[in-house]
């Protein structure tokens, strides 16, 4: 997996943990 070093990835990153 890539660093997600870009605010906008991390929240994606969040949205989906939060998702599942």
């Amino acid at each position: 997996m890539l660093p997600n070093t870009d605010p906008v990835n991390k929240i994606s990153i969040l949205s989906r943990g939060m998702a599942l």
